[in-house]
C-alpha cells in the first residue's frame, strides 16, 4: 500500500478523500457500494488500490471489464447453461421408447394434437394475430376408371370440424391456410405464416406432405428436440426485431406441445419437459440481458469499447441492480475497476446528471395521450415494467401500437407516421432515466420492476416526483 499512498498522508486520509472525491461525481448507488467495499476493514487497503489503479489506468480497467463480460457471453452462448442441461437428461432419462404422440386424426386419440393446432390458428387476426385454420386434404373416390382400369381420384379439402366425413383409410395430408373461418385474411407477415406452417406441418403434426392414409406418430423426445430447435432459430437477432404476434404464438406452441406430451406420457413427463424448456429460456433470457445490460458489439469490431464504456459508465453506475449484475460477471475486482475509472479526469471527472422529473415526464408526453387513447391505455400502461429492459420484447409490442391510427392521430396528427421504434425508444429512454434518477434517492427501479410494477404505476411515480420538485422551486 505505500507504495501507492501519497507522501505525509496516511490510509485513513487518503480513503476519506478519495470518497469525498467521488460523491462530488458519482450516482448514489455507485457512491454506496464504494462504501460498502471500503468500510471492511480486512478489504480496505485491496478495495483501494484496485480502485486507484483503475483510475490511473482508466482505459486498461474498461479494457479489462470488458474482456470478462465478454468471456462470460462467449461463454453462455456456446451452451445451454448447466441448469438446461440438468433438466434435459433427466426428461430424456424419463422417456420410454413406447411413448409416442399420435396425430392420425382417425386413429384412438390422434385428433387430440389436431384440434389443438386448429385451436391455436382459429381465432381472427383482431385477437391474436394468428387467423389460420387446419385443414385436411384427402384423395376422393370419384367412381370412375382410367384407360388401365386404375380408380380416378380428385383432391377435396375439408375443415378440421368436417373431418368426421372422411371415409377410413383414405388417403390426406395437412394443410393450413392463412384465412380464418371467416375468410378473413392473417395478418401475420408472410414470412411468419411460412415459418409457422412449416413448424406445425413438420414438426407437431409430422406431416410428410405427401397423400398416406395414415400420419406418422411424434416420439416424445423428437417433440422436445423440435421445441428447442424452433426457440433456438426464434433466437436469431433478425428473428428477435420481427416478432409481432411471433411472440404470442411461441407461449402458445409450448403450451401445445406439453399437453400433447400430458396426453401420450402422463403428467410427470409433461411436467419435466416443460422444466427443460424453461431452463433453456431462461438461459437465453440472462444471455440478452445481458448483452442489453452491458453492451453486446465487444471485441474487434468496437476496439474502442465505446458502446461497453457508455454503458458501464452511464446506465450501470446509477442502478443498484445493474452493478449486482455486474458484480455476478466480473466479481469485485471489476466492480472496483468500474469505480475507479469512473472518476478518471479523462472521463471528463464523472458523471453529472441534469436531468429531472419534469423533462423526462415531458419527453414522453405525446406518447402519453396516445396512451389515453381508443382504449389503449390500459393495455400499454399495464404492461409489466420488466418488459422496457429488453427492448425486443417492447419491440414486438410497439409493432401493434404503431399500428393503431387513434395512437397516430394522438402522437403526430392525421398521418399515421409514428414507428415502432419511436415507441421503444420513448418507453425504454423514460424507463432508463427513471432508473436513473430514482437511483439517486436509493430507488432500485429494477428490483420493483422483478416485484411486478406496471409501466402505469412508474408513470404515477414519475408524476409525484415532478409534482415534488415543482414545489421545491
Amino acid at each position: 500500500m505505500d507504495d501507492i499512498r501519497k507522501p505525509g498522508r496516511t490510509i485513513r486520509q487518503e480513503v476519506a478523500e478519495y470518497i469525498q472525491s467521488f460523491t462530488t461525481s458519482l450516482p448514489q448507488p455507485a457512491v454506496g457500494r464504494m462504501y460498502d467495499y471500503l468500510i471492511d476493514p480486512d478489504k480496505r487497503t485491496q478495495s483501494y488500490k484496485v480502485m486507484k489503479e483503475a483510475r490511473n489506468n482508466p482505459d486498461e480497467a474498461i479494457k479489462s471489464i470488458v474482456s470478462k463480460i465478454q468471456k462470460k457471453i462467449d461463454d453462455m452462448s456456446n451452451s445451454e447453461g448447466d441448469a438446461y442441461r440438468g433438466a434435459r437428461a433427466e426428461f430424456l432419462d424419463s422417456v420410454k421408447k413406447e411413448d409416442m404422440i399420435e396425430t392420425h386424426f382417425q386413429k384412438e386419440g390422434g385428433d387430440a394434437i389436431g384440434e389443438r393446432v386448429n385451436n391455436l390458428l382459429n381465432p381472427s387476426s383482431e385477437q391474436t394475430g394468428f387467423g389460420g385454420r387446419l385443414l385436411i386434404k384427402w384423395k376422393k373416390d370419384t367412381g370412375r376408371v382410367d384407360a388401365d382400369k386404375r380408380p380416378i381420384y380428385e383432391t377435396v379439402t375439408s375443415e378440421w370440424a368436417g373431418r368426421g366425413s372422411i371415409p377410413e383409410n383414405a388417403q390426406y395430408q395437412y394443410d393450413i391456410e392463412w384465412r380464418d373461418v371467416n375468410g378473413t385474411a392473417s395478418d401475420l407477415p408472410l414470412e411468419q405464416q411460412r415459418v409457422v406452417k412449416k413448424e406445425l406441418l413438420d414438426n407437431v403434426l409430422r406431416s410428410s406432405g405427401r397423400f398416406e392414409a395414415k400420419n406418422a406418430p411424434l416420439s416424445i423426445s423428437d417433440a422436445f428436440t423440435e421445441s428447442i430447435r424452433f426457440e433456438k432459430a426464434q433466437d436469431a437477432p433478425k428473428v428477435r426485431m420481427e416478432m409481432g404476434p411471433m411472440e404470442v404464438l411461441r407461449a402458445k406452441l409450448k403450451t401445445l406441445r406439453k399437453e400433447a406430451v400430458r396426453d401420450a406420457a402422463g403428467n410427470d413427463i409433461a411436467n419435466k419437459m416443460d422444466a427443460a424448456n424453461e431452463a433453456y429460456s431462461d438461459h437465453r433470457i440472462e444471455l440478452a440481458q445481458l448483452k442489453e445490460d452491458f453492451g453486446a458489439k465487444i471485441g474487434d469490431a468496437d476496439v474502442d469499447h465505446k458502446q461497453q464504456r457508455s454503458k458501464l459508465l452511464g446506465e450501470v453506475l446509477e442502478s443498484e441492480g445493474r452493478l449486482d449484475n455486474l458484480k455476478k460477471y466480473v466479481g469485485d475486482d471489476g466492480v472496483l475497476q468500474l469505480l475507479g475509472a469512473s472518476h478518471s479526469r479523462s472521463f471528463g471527472g464523472g458523471l453529472v446528471v441534469r436531468s429531472n422529473f419534469s423533462n423526462l415526464l415531458r419527453g414522453i408526453a405525446g406518447l402519453g395521450l396516445a396512451f389515453s387513447a381508443g382504449g389503449l391505455g390500459s393495455a400499454i400502461l399495464g404492461l409489466p415494467l420488466m418488459l422496457a429492459f429488453s427492448p425486443q420484447a417492447m419491440l414486438s409490442i410497439s409493432k401493434r401500437f404503431a399500428a393503431s391510427p387513434i395512437a397516430n392521430r394522438a402522437i403526430r396528427g392525421d398521418k399515421p407516421q409514428i414507428s415502432e421504434m419511436d415507441i421503444t425508444k420513448k418507453v425504454i429512454g423514460t424507463v432508463k432515466g427513471a432508473e436513473q434518477l430514482l437511483g439517486k434517492q436509493g430507488v432500485n427501479l429494477r428490483q420493483l420492476a422483478q416485484q411486478g410494477m406496471t409501466f402505469g404505476q412508474l408513470m404515477q411515480r414519475l408524476e409525484r416526483e415532478a409534482e415534488r420538485e415543482q414545489r421545491q422551486g
